[in-house]
């Protein structure tokens, strides 16, 4: 089950859905979405999954959000409602529909909702010289391949009935009457074929000799080799086929959001940190914070990022364009201002060299605050013996007058991001 984004390339408008059966070629079934199709063509819609669910609540859960996210209601995009029913009516719904409309008449004098003769043969004559296109045409032959044509099975096929065949027997038969054979016989008389197409003649009926003794012989050793081949195939890519099967199981670590707050994560890593920057610690420190949860609260602090009052007030003063008001409990919103703290701190560590030790100082300030990170430094560099307050791991960590249960929370704040949850989000593919 999926959460699906259909986009439109000409004007950028987008329509949320969701699909239980993950089908391909389906790009929605609103109305505004089909009249849009209509309008500017099928090969101007993109889809793309946004979301893979294991549950209908879930499903639902996340058409809501994702509509709510990316803004896809009328007249911004193309969904109608807020989402999370899926276009489905429900059985009693449906159930009422249907009495309601046993009995009734689709045309003037026609019970039980079949056409009369009469209008089906104002259809025929209305549709009559108009031509199929290519598309109409290749949807029936899809629609019949594989179907069995009962009527001509059996005795239902009429050239079996024995009236028919009769009909078709003997003196009955039109081809077997003498002066029809004499006309068809006058016809050909005189008639000589040239030599190029008694050439085509022969070369066709040796090359039907040739491929069926071909065909034949091709046959014979693919029979005689597929046991040994396929053995073969089984044993040698056995390796790259477990590997396939395990990259395509998500982590069920990592939340369905995730994977469709992924590129809004990446978008805002490439803006605000260039595109070299990896967005594997963005996408782990999220993880850490809310579990993905854009509606997460906790004591302090609220939203996808956990920003807390405070400070989600801060950073939106400090950054008034990019920010705008506060809003930490709106998954855009705590993605960028995310991103934007990580960077603010990270820039005011430029005196770190090493990455690794920058990055971890870097997070620490996010959990604690810049203000502890700067007494815990000092207390390392005032420390009688061998504190390196350039590096965090057995240097700084080791120093500070916090509380002892906001240490501990500090210490595995940083230790779970950099060392759980990032080389579990790479393996995923979050980089």
């Amino acid at each position: 089950m999926i959460v699906y984004k259909t986009s439109n390339l000409v004007n950028s408008k987008s329509y949320i859905g969701q699909d239980s059966n993950n089908d391909p070629d389906y790009l929605g079934s609103g109305r505004y979405l089909r009249s849009a199709i209509q309008q500017h063509g099928r090969k101007n819609f993109k889809k793309e999954i946004i979301a893979w669910c294991d549950t209908k609540d879930k499903l639902n859960f996340l058409e809501r959000f994702f509509i709510d996210f990316f803004k896809t209601k009328v007249p911004n995009g193309y969904n109608i409602s807020d989402g999370g029913d899926g276009g489905n009516l429900g059985s009693l719904v449906n159930e009422k529909i249907r009495k309601a409309m046993r009995g009734t008449s689709w045309n003037k004098g026609n019970k039980g909702g079949h056409l009369s003769l009469e209008t089906r043969k104002k259809m025929s004559e209305r549709k009559r010289g108009i031509p199929m296109s290519l598309e109409a045409r290749e949807k029936i032959s899809k629609g019949l391949k594989g179907r069995k044509t009962p009527w001509l099975m059996g005795d239902l096929n009429p050239a079996k009935r024995p009236e028919v065949r009769k009909k078709l027997s003997g003196e009955n038969n039109v081809a077997k009457r003498p002066e029809v054979r004499e006309k068809i016989s006058a016809t050909m008389k005189g008639r000589h074929l040239s030599e190029e197409h008694k050439r085509n003649l022969s070369i066709s009926r040796r090359m039907i000799k040739v491929s069926v003794i071909g065909w034949m012989i091709l046959f014979l050793f693919s029979s005689l080799a597929s046991c040994s081949v396929s053995e073969i195939n089984a044993v040698s890519n056995q390796p790259a086929i477990e590997e396939q099967i395990i990259d395509s199981i998500h982590d069920p670590r990592i939340s369905s959001l995730a994977y469709g707050l992924k590129r809004a994560v990446r978008a805002e890593v490439n803006y605000y940190w260039g595109l070299e920057q990896r967005a594997t610690v963005f996408y782990s420190q999220i993880h850490q914070e809310s579990g993905w949860n854009p509606d997460a609260k906790s004591q302090y602090a609220s939203g996808l990022a956990q920003f807390t009052p405070d400070t989600a007030k801060w950073i939106s003063k400090l950054y008034p364009v990019d920010l705008g008001e506060n809003n930490p409990l709106d998954a855009r919103w705590a993605i960028r201002a995310c991103v934007k703290y990580d960077r603010w701190i990270y820039d005011k560590l430029s005196e770190v060299y090493q990455e690794r030790q920058r990055w971890a100082m870097t997070l620490s300030s996010y959990n604690g605050g810049k203000g502890w990170l700067d007494r815990d430094r000092k207390l390392c560099f005032d420390a009688p013996c061998c504190c390196d307050q350039m590096k965090w791991f057995e240097n700084v960590e080791m120093f500070s007058n916090r509380a002892a249960w906001a240490i501990k929370e500090n210490r595995d704040y940083v230790v779970k991001i950099l060392d759980r949850w990032s080389p579990m989000y790479e393996k995923a593919g979050f980089i």
